[in-house]
């Protein structure tokens, strides 16, 4: 029996779904109907409408520019890794190369404002002696100060936080300087107990953010309680 339509009879077009799994079926379609290629016309965002050809090269383009800013911003943040994990390097040669107890604290302060940038540090001990002449950022407090309230959290997660602190947090650390920290960062000293609390700010708003990093705060926060354990635990 025969299979042809009738005379006269349309045929019914075929649906685009159709046309979209045949291509993906048999991609090799275009090699074999190259000359479609630049017949083809398709829209530009631009306006008008360019072969498919152009198209494709246009879209490899801007692809490529993606992925070249994407390998720029990695190879930036492998740069200022290496930078941070030297500057971390030295504050521990630094620390390691103290004499006492004034040594450290005075090291600890001279380093974080020359080679991490801070505009302010503070930090307190708890339960802890501070030498005679400690520096005006040390203060060593009894584990029952109210202050402590606010970096409860802290001290408990022992995980620093960064980002704009509250209005109560900044005074109770920076004093008469808070009204210019912008931002800070606040690193529990943790060994074996709670020993302090190191904080650093600075006037820049985007310096520090909730969401940077802390891998490096970290790191600092325990070569600086391993430091401080055999002076004040």
């Amino acid at each position: 029996m025969s299979t042809q339509r009738p005379a006269g009879v349309d045929e019914e077009p075929i649906s685009e779904a159709a046309v979209i799994e045949y291509l993906r079926s048999h991609p090799d379609f275009f090699e074999k109907h190259i000359t479609l290629l630049t017949t083809l016309r398709v829209p530009h965002p631009s306006g008008g409408a360019v072969s498919l050809i152009e198209r494709q090269v246009g879209a490899l383009r801007q692809q490529n520019q993606q992925l070249r800013r994407k390998l720029m911003d990695m190879v930036q943040a492998a740069r200022d890794n290496e930078e941070l994990t030297g500057r971390m390097q030295q504050l521990g040669v630094a620390l390691a190369d103290a004499t006492d107890l004034q040594d450290v604290l005075e090291t600890l302060d001279e380093v974080l404002r020359r080679d991490f940038r801070a505009d302010a540090v503070a930090l307190c001990l708890i339960d802890a002696p501070a030498p005679a002449a400690a520096p005006a950022h040390v203060r060593a407090l009894d584990g029952a100060d109210p202050g402590l309230a606010h970096f409860a959290k802290v001290l408990e997660t022992n995980r620093p936080v960064c980002g704009r602190l509250k209005t109560q947090q900044l005074e109770f650390l920076f004093g008469e300087d808070a009204p210019a920290i912008a931002s800070g960062a606040v690193i529990p000293l943790v060994a074996a107990r709670p020993l302090g609390i190191l904080a650093i700010g600075s006037r820049d708003p985007h310096r520090f953010h909730p969401a940077m990093g802390t891998v490096f705060l970290r790191h600092m926060g325990e070569l600086v309680s391993h430091t401080l354990r055999p002076y004040v635990d």
